[in-house]
């Protein structure tokens, strides 16, 4: 996530400055920005060419087993074929992290809807990117086995989620790792191999 947008969710949650925002936006998106002074206008302008999410958070009430919610955004010929959502569904769209807003959403359910069979939505029905999702955050401390995670895994996930924190600057990422600069290199480059087959 970059500062634009941590500093916009911030001032969703009543704890940022739109003068910071507008600052971050300016330095960040100069190009699409220009000249635009406000708050409301760069917030529309970023939205509108993706580059920063409203969060599905205020318009969706993303609770599980609950089939009504998941249908709430949706348009009334799709609401006219809900089905039920299984329990493993439910919990991959709480997983995924919706980078493209609510329309993502829409569509994945309006998509998952039309090519379902039967009367429950199933994993097989959701689109490639959110049936196969890996969320970064993990429970290292479980009592089930199932949910135990290799430590190469963990290494991983950590080291992507530090990369991701600090924007993909690999210089301080390594410094905050403990790793030399060339060692955190191959690793990435063996996690892209790995992703890749």
């Amino acid at each position: 996530m970059n500062l634009v947008q941590k500093e916009y969710n911030l001032i969703k949650e009543g704890k940022g400055s739109k003068a910071h925002f507008l600052k971050l936006a300016k330095m960040n998106f100069p190009k699409h920005i220009g000249t635009t002074n406000t708050f409301d206008q760069v917030v529309t302008i970023l939205t509108g060419k993706s580059l920063l999410s409203e969060g599905i958070g205020g318009y969706v009430d993303l609770q599980p087993n609950t089939t009504q919610s998941w249908f709430n955004i949706f348009e009334a010929e799709v609401k006219a074929e809900m089905k039920e959502i299984t329990e493993s569904v439910a919990q991959r769209l709480l997983d995924y992290q919706w980078p493209g807003n609510v329309r993502e959403l829409r569509n994945a359910m309006e998509r998952a809807v039309t090519l379902s069979e039967g009367t429950k939505l199933r994993i097989e029905d959701l689109p490639d990117s959110i049936r196969n999702y890996q969320s970064r955050t993990m429970v290292i401390a479980s009592d089930k086995p199932e949910e135990l995670r290799s430590l190469e895994e963990v290494e991983k996930r950590y080291i992507l989620h530090v990369l991701d924190t600090v924007d993909g600057n690999r210089t301080v990422a390594s410094k905050i790792l403990g790793l030399d600069r060339k060692t955190l290199y191959r690793k990435l480059i063996r996690y892209e191999q790995t992703d890749s087959q």
